[in-house]
């Protein structure tokens, strides 16, 4: 989705306040021209999110390809971005008010995945229209 919004998007202060980007998505992001400033929104990788990934990836037969696919690899970020948001639901399990967590992709093994743990996801074209939207106001 990175890919679909170019760098003005990407610094507008919406972007930068309400947008957080795990590891594995900035690994793909590696040549963009902004990547150091999208490295200030990491998620970090930490041992509960590996735990979490690992909970994910049990939910995920092992013929469906959707989600990941080793041999092309393709999907090392998608369970990835499930795992982020139900990690982020653990940490805020005690919380009165907690904060919304949506997946924002127009991949279908990312929206399967994340419809299958109960996560909102936008489509690529809702985003940038909220995005839009924020940024015109």
């Amino acid at each position: 989705m990175l890919n679909k919004i170019d760098v003005h998007e990407r610094a507008s202060q919406f972007f930068t306040t309400s947008c957080l980007l795990p590891d594995a998505v900035l690994d793909e992001a590696s040549g963009f021209p902004d990547i150091e400033d999208l490295r200030k929104l990491r998620y970090p990788t930490t041992v509960e999110l590996l735990r979490i990934l690992m909970e994910v990836m049990t939910t995920i037969d092992i013929k469906d390809k959707r989600v990941v696919n080793l041999w092309k690899n393709k999907g090392a970020a998608d369970p990835v971005l499930t795992a982020v948001v139900l990690h982020t639901r653990e940490q805020q399990r005690d919380c009165f008010l907690k904060d919304k967590w949506v997946i924002v992709t127009d991949d279908g093994g990312v929206r399967y995945l994340a419809k299958k743990h109960d996560i909102e996801v936008l489509s690529g074209d809702h985003f940038r229209d909220i995005l839009h939207e924020r940024i015109s106001s």
